[in-house]
């Protein structure tokens, strides 16, 4: 029986399961298989057993423990769907205009390191939840940029996604979507910079996209790297173009041909007098690190929490050759950053009067000169951490100056070859 204990406020009784059909400002179910259709709604929550609920214009539905089975309809804005535990299928059909970041927080078991006895869960994203997507990729995006998010007009977030879990996107077909895989994602409300919310894949179809956050959120999907398996879209006739994040091994490595694509270019970066330079982000200070060498990106990686690791940057020469400059590195006593110039006047600027600055010696050697596959290693002052940052993907320089004010670009610090 469904008891009305303040207008609006909607409580189902009945522990052996109840039924509701109408419109309530908030609908909570019981420990039984409830049977809930509200229409309007603000929140619905199933609490117990295998529950059936149709929610339209919802801000929050929850399925609880349980075999649900969930459809939002019209989710208003930042709409927040959280099937729970159990073998759950979640299904946003549509949103309302404003509704620009949905959220699916999927249900994950006792152990999410080692996942795989969780129960199977089944997300379903309609063609009314995403919008019009054209019907093949026309733009090949570098989704490993940090802040790339904000390039799209909607996007879908997807949590707790396990081995096992299935995606579903309705009204897409497969070439439509390029699929970054073993990507840090971001949260699309409150900013992309300085917010991670683990890692995963960032699925994108023209200006929409959804993202999905493994379970680990340290690795991608729990360490299987069969997500191009798990996710069905309508039209199967074509394969999603993938690519995989820099220094990320795990994961299909890229469209069904030889290799030399858009998103997998033939970069000729296998040079054995180069060494790979390894990029970390300091989630406390904001700020970038970078080392070439092997012991120190292992012992960050394993041993400072607050250092998120982002693969390869590029390549550069370890050693000193001819038409290489130094790249010096300092460590700043009072801030916990390091500072990298490949310019001597700079670095004995810094060494003479900056007394917090400790000299660490040569990072690695920058080209002076383009050569051969070289590409510019930029850089960039960041206003509000007072510190650089440095990057030698073009597509992420033009996202920094497009979109954060805080960076001024310096120009170009040396060459340096594509990781």
């Amino acid at each position: 029986m469904a008891i009305e204990l303040t207008p609006g406020f909607w409580v189902l009784d009945d522990p052996n399961g109840d039924t509701f059909n109408g419109s309530a400002q908030e609908v909570t179910g019981n420990a039984g298989p409830d049977n809930i259709r509200a229409k309007p709604v603000n929140i619905v929550s199933g609490l117990g057993g295998d529950d059936t609920i149709e929610a339209t214009g919802a801000t929050g539905v929850s399925g609880g423990s349980g075999d649900d089975r969930i459809t939002v309809f019209d989710g208003a804005l930042g709409v927040s769907i959280t099937p729970g535990d159990g073998a759950d299928v979640v299904r946003l059909a549509s949103v309302q205009d404003t509704a620009a970041a949905p959220a699916i927080l999927g249900g994950s078991d006792d152990d999410p390191v080692n996942s795989g006895d969780g129960s199977v869960d089944t997300f379903i994203i309609d063609a009314g939840a995403l919008g019009s997507i054209p019907p093949l990729v026309d733009t090949i995006r570098d989704v490993s940029i940090r802040g790339i998010a904000d390039d799209f007009s909607k996007i879908v977030t997807i949590y707790g996604f396990e081995p096992g879990d299935q995606l579903q996107i309705r009204g897409a077909a497969a070439g439509a979507a390029q699929v970054g895989q073993g990507i840090e994602l971001y949260n699309p409300v409150t900013g992309q910079l300085n917010e991670p919310i683990g890692r995963g894949a960032f699925v994108a179809m023209g200006d929409v996209a959804v993202q999905v956050v493994s379970a680990n959120s340290q690795q991608a999907f729990s360490g299987e790297a069969d997500f191009d398996n798990r996710v069905q879209f309508e039209d199967e006739s074509s394969s999603p173009v993938f690519q995989v994040a820099p220094g990320d091994d795990a994961g299909p490595d890229g469209p069904p041909d030889d290799g030399d694509s858009p998103a997998n270019p033939d970069t000729g970066t296998d040079d054995p007098d180069t060494t790979a330079v390894y990029r970390f982000y300091n989630i406390e200070t904001g700020t970038h690190f970078y080392t070439a060498s092997e012991t120190e990106k292992d012992f960050v990686a394993s041993e400072l929490d607050e250092f998120q690791f982002e693969g390869a940057a590029y390549r550069a020469s370890a050693e000193p050759a001819e038409g290489t400059t130094p790249f010096f590195r300092f460590f700043n006593k009072e801030t916990g950053t390091h500072f990298y110039t490949a310019s001597e006047a700079e670095r004995d600027t810094v060494r003479d009067t900056l007394d917090s600055f400790d000299f660490e010696g040569t990072a690695y050697h920058l080209n002076a000169q383009a050569e051969g596959n070289d590409v510019a290693l930029h850089r960039f002052y960041n206003t509000d951490t007072n510190t650089h940052f440095y990057t030698a993907s073009e597509a992420e320089k033009d996202h920094v100056m497009k979109r954060l004010d805080s960076f001024n670009y310096e120009g170009i610090a040396g060459y340096v070859e594509v990781a």
